[in-house]
């Protein structure tokens, strides 16, 4: 029966209802086959003594994604008390998952039902969409299709809408259980893209039938579910185990247009650069790793990279894989497989990562580490060192000799190293330049250096020769009254040793600087020379001081680390500072190193450094110590024995210690430390002649604009003043002790540096030899 429209329609339920028909009164079941869910709406806003059932009654609350037999279907209809109309609603959505066969059955079943003669009531059930099927798969078979006539047909627009059915969950899926599904009909109107998430409808879509509202596609995965929806490519091969990545990535999907858009927005980046790789690996989630790995794969320009290879193999996104990877997968690359530039970009990724971010090198990887270069030849070792790890940098200081690139590869000791530069520093105080690089050589090579003994004879010989270079310098109080700044920090047994290092990490850390040269009162220990401050920094003392046993060269490395530290922590305290310390420490008083046991003063101090005595003790001075009277306000006048060289009061020392008169002990840094001034004049600096010869080896600069401040050039451990001509912006200098080949120079102008390589040239030429 074909019926216009809903008002038609309830004017035939009407009729039907005192129709005197057999069949009619005999059978209650009436099928409503409509075109679209719109009609079924308007249908249901009309009627009102109609009882409607929904089959998804029939779902136990726990099991909403649970699916119904037609037994179950069947039972809950022929149940009903026909005294009453009912509208059953959800059996299409049923019907959709039935073969041929099932249709049948489970139609003819519910048509068959009877009512009895004396009830009038009535089971309408809704069919939407399933017109063709009804009418060929069931109706066409019906037996009594020629007495009666069951199907109530609508005819309408109809709306055509494709099901994708998937295997995972998707936050804004449509469908998201069975029960969902058969309660498609609450819906007004349905997107022309449905999706369902439920894992029984995905295990039933086998069965689905199209018909003419809708159609269908199972799909697999997440990845061929984006390709689909959001047109996007991902060049990542799907896998089940990594389900819940793809999950995550769909979820975070927006408006962007290809995979290099959607990583860089789950990286938080604009751009990418290698040396970053690590620190968003180590920052990133399992997530951000796995998308990091791949938008590295499929980044072209990066191909031939060592990260790329590292990433190829990587299987697992835990927070230390790539950073253990990154160590140490070179160590699997044959030898023609390995490329100066994959070392470089090596050393150059991890010195970043550990180095300027701060990122501390697990144990376990340094172990790993270890035992992977402990087995290589000293060829290897060079080419794989990245001087991060302590071990790494222990093989520097013992092998520094063989190390041609130490600038890259442990820059921190090569500015320890590094000549000091000290304006306007008095002649008769130059001797401190070569006094501290034989010093920190002669701890280098765990050895003092003939030349540092000789230096320390001469200028400690005896009292006199001590107090002559020792009054000659200001006294650390008089320096630290004399200057201001916002803060005052004072840390605890930083000697002239390190003052180049801690200068270079202050200037990194934005800060121009001017220092002084200050003597401690004496004994050189705390005691006597702790100053009122704002922060008080010990930890260099501390770490001297609780050595049982100086170990070279492990030793020397922590310490340059503790500065290190120490720096990064002043940084933060203000933009104006005036760093200042107590004492320094000296490590040859060692007991297998260059001190001299011949003494066992019971009352000596400070690991034999210093011994207090009084006016009725007698001791002659000698060569090795001398009897120093300081006037202390609180205790009066006080009397030191105090050794002039590396001779122990007492026993040998096992550690770095302070207390007695060595320069390395005495002589301070004051630092005046600011941003505020931080403001540095440009200059262009010309070199007039690149090429310079031997025989007359004059240096000619040209400055503009012409400096206000002195002009100092540094080249061969040297510091000298260059002069100007009269009202010219050139600067000549003759180079001393210069030989052919390159020479690098360094320009020096207050603040401001700037390097340059000139090239010195035999008196003859190539071609004048032919």
């Amino acid at each position: 029966m074909i019926i216009k429209n809903i008002d038609e329609l309830l004017e035939n339920i009407k009729k039907d209802k005192s129709c005197v028909e057999i069949c009619n009164r005999r059978f209650p079941v009436r099928f409503i086959l409509l075109p679209n869910y719109r009609l079924l709406h308007d249908l249901l806003s009309k009627i009102s003594d109609i009882n409607i059932l929904y089959i998804t009654n029939l779902f136990q609350a726990e099991n909403i994604d649970g699916w119904l037999t037609r037994s179950q279907i069947f039972q809950l209809i022929k149940s009903l008390d026909l005294s009453k109309d009912y509208i059953i609603l959800g059996i299409s959505e049923f019907l959709r998952f039935l073969d041929r066969e099932g249709l049948f059955v489970l139609l003819n079943s519910i048509i068959e039902i009877e009512g009895g003669f004396d009830k009038k009531g009535r089971i309408y059930i809704p069919l939407v969409g399933l017109r063709n099927r009804v009418e060929n798969e069931f109706f066409s078979k019906y037996v009594r299709r020629f007495e009666w006539d069951p199907l109530w047909i609508l005819e309408g627009d109809t709306q055509k809408i494709k099901i994708y059915f998937v295997n995972f969950e998707i936050e804004d899926a449509f469908i998201k259980s069975s029960r969902d599904f058969l309660n498609l009909w609450k819906e007004t109107t349905l997107p022309d893209k449905v999706v369902s998430c439920s894992k029984t409808l995905y295990q039933q879509s086998s069965f689905f039938i199209p018909d003419e509202v809708f159609s269908f596609e199972k799909i697999d995965n997440i990845k061929d579910y984006i390709t689909m929806f959001f047109r996007i490519d991902i060049p990542i091969e799907y896998d089940d185990g990594e389900s819940k990545l793809w999950i995550e990535l769909l979820n975070i999907i927006k408006h962007e247009k290809n995979f290099n858009d959607l990583a860089e927005y789950v990286l938080n980046i604009k751009t990418f650069n290698l040396v970053d790789v690590l620190e968003l690996w180590n920052k990133g989630t399992e997530f951000s790793r796995w998308i990091l790995k791949w938008y590295v794969l499929n980044n072209k320009d990066l191909k031939k990279s060592y990260l790329y290879r590292v990433l190829k193999d990587l299987k697992s996104y835990k927070e230390y894989d790539l950073i253990r990877d990154y160590w140490l997968k070179i160590f699997d690359f044959s030898a023609e497989e390995l490329a100066k530039k994959m070392l470089f970009e090596r050393r150059e990724v991890l010195r970043h990562f550990h180095e300027e971010n701060l990122n501390e090198l697990p144990k376990f990887i340094e172990y790993m580490l270890i035992d992977k270069m402990s087995n290589l030849s000293e060829k290897e070792i060079l080419s794989y060192l990245v001087g991060v790890s302590s071990w790494e940098k222990a093989w520097i200081i013992q092998n520094f000799d063989r190390v041609k690139n130490i600038s890259e590869v442990y820059p921190e000791l090569f500015y320890y190293l590094e000549d000091l530069y000290f304006e306007n520093l008095e002649e008769d105080k130059k001797w401190v330049i070569e006094y501290f690089r034989e010093y920190r050589w002669s701890k280098l090579k765990n050895r003092a250096s003939e030349r540092l003994i000789r230096l320390l004879e001469a200028k400690n010989k005896n009292r006199q020769s001590f107090y002559n270079w020792y009054y000659s310098f200001d006294r650390l109080k008089n320096i630290y009254y004399k200057e201001d700044a916002e803060k005052k920090i004072f840390i605890d047994g930083l000697s002239i040793e390190f003052i180049n290092l801690f200068l270079y990490l202050l200037k990194e850390k934005g800060f121009s600087t001017r220092f002084y040269i200050g003597v401690s009162d004496l004994p050189s220990i705390t005691e006597y020379n702790k100053l009122p401050a704002d922060e008080y920094i010990d930890d260099l003392d501390n770490y001297i001081h609780n050595q049982l046993n100086y170990k070279y060269p492990n030793s020397l490395v922590e310490e340059i680390e503790i500065i290190k530290r120490i720096v990064r922590y002043v940084s933060t305290l203000g933009d104006e500072l005036l760093i200042f310390s107590d004492h320094g420490f000296t490590i040859f008083p060692h007991y297998q190193l260059e001190g001299v046991k011949r003494y066992n003063f019971e009352n000596a101090h400070h690991d034999g450094r210093c011994m207090e005595i009084t006016d009725d003790v007698d001791f002659a001075e000698n060569e090795d110590f001398f009897i120093h009277s300081l006037e202390n306000e609180e205790c009066g006048v006080k009397k030191y024995i105090i050794p002039l060289k590396y001779v122990s009061l007492k026993n040998l020392s096992r550690r770095e210690v302070h207390g007695g008169a060595t320069p390395e002990e005495v002589l301070v840094p004051v630092i005046y430390a600011s941003r505020i001034l931080q403001k540095i004049d440009k200059y262009k600096v010309e070199i007039l002649e690149a090429e310079i010869p031997i025989r007359n080896p004059v240096l000619s600069i040209k400055i503009n604009p012409k400096p206000k401040e002195d002009v100092i050039i540094c080249y061969l451990n040297n510091f000298i003043k260059m002069e100007s001509d009269k009202n010219s912006n050139t600067y000549k200098l003759f180079l001393e002790n210069v030989k052919v080949g390159k020479l690098k120079i360094k320009i020096k102008i207050g603040s401001y540096e700037e390097e340059f390589m000139i090239n010195i040239i035999g008196g003859m030429k190539e071609r004048d030899l032919l």
